[in-house]
């Protein structure tokens, strides 16, 4: 959608329920949830590896995708 509406970038919010559970006792180390001073990071990107070489090692011999 910000593609078509030739948008130069997009921000990204992440929901803090998703990132933590209220409690700022019960974070990483000793739980998974992120602490209040931890910053989320994520992508859009629906696989894994190299999205420029997918299912294969980006390495130069392999043809790559065009966007």
């Amino acid at each position: 959608m910000a593609e078509q509406r030739k948008a130069i970038g997009v921000i990204l919010f992440s929901d803090p329920d998703d990132i933590s559970n209220g409690d700022i006792t019960d974070v990483y180390p000793h739980n998974w949830w992120l602490p209040p001073s931890g910053a989320q990071r994520g992508t859009l990107l629906l696989g894994d590896g190299d999205p420029l070489s997918a299912d294969y090692p980006p390495i130069s011999m392999i043809v790559t995708t065009v966007f």
